[in-house]
């Protein structure tokens, strides 16, 4: 289906969908990092265990999002270490939809070389893959490199779909109509840019 390039409307009006927040309990203990995982053995030490059944991810970090009637993972990715610990992650979740999103403003710095050091090539070529984001077509390259060897097995060479506009990007992937879950792994401004569109605010 052709996607037109317009002006997105206001968040909450017709295009995407404004989006419910659903809290869940974190699934990786590798994904939170060594702080997390320290304050972690802390509550269960201390025999509060169940408050980590009530616990949300704060927003960006692995916050899971409804929105059009599909369920959307945001992962913060913002650096090598960053993406490989997010792919580790979903790739165990089973993630078979990726929209990963780049940009290269001050938060994120301007120097976006560092994604030749994420090993995209974990992606298995059985996945769909979009790519948005300021640099969306720096991204695109590099999961081209990333997907070439899959050919040598299956015969075929993926290639990630290119959204240059973040709002045709996530209105695209409320037309995949699947069970599956869609992965965002965005750097910092462009998982705020998710949120304003998916929920109409930036920040909590």
């Amino acid at each position: 289906m052709a996607l037109r390039h317009v002006r997105p409307p206001a968040a909450g009006s017709l295009g995407v969908q404004m989006a419910q927040h659903v809290a869940r309990p974190v699934q990786s203990i590798q994904y939170i990092g060594g702080s997390g995982a320290c304050q972690i053995a802390a509550i269960v030490r201390y025999g509060i265990k169940k408050s980590l059944h009530s616990f949300t991810p704060a927003f960006g970090r692995q916050e899971e999002i409804l929105a059009g009637g599909k369920t959307i993972k945001l992962f913060l990715s913002k650096n090598p270490a960053g993406f490989n610990a997010s792919l580790r992650t979903v790739l165990e979740m089973g993630a078979q939809e990726f929209l990963i999103v780049l940009n290269d403003r001050i938060p994120d710095g301007r120097d976006v070389s560092w994604i030749w050091d994420v090993d995209f090539e974990t992606i298995p070529d059985t996945a769909t893959v979009l790519v948005s984001g300021d640099r969306a077509y720096d991204m695109a390259l590099r999961m081209k490199y990333a997907l070439v060897p899959d050919k040598k097995v299956t015969g075929k060479t993926p290639e990630p779909r290119v959204f240059p506009l973040l709002w045709d990007a996530l209105t695209y992937a409320q037309t995949l109509r699947t069970d599956k879950p869609m992965y965002i792994l965005a750097t910092y401004s462009a998982m705020l840019d998710v949120r304003k569109i998916l929920k109409g605010r930036k920040i909590l």
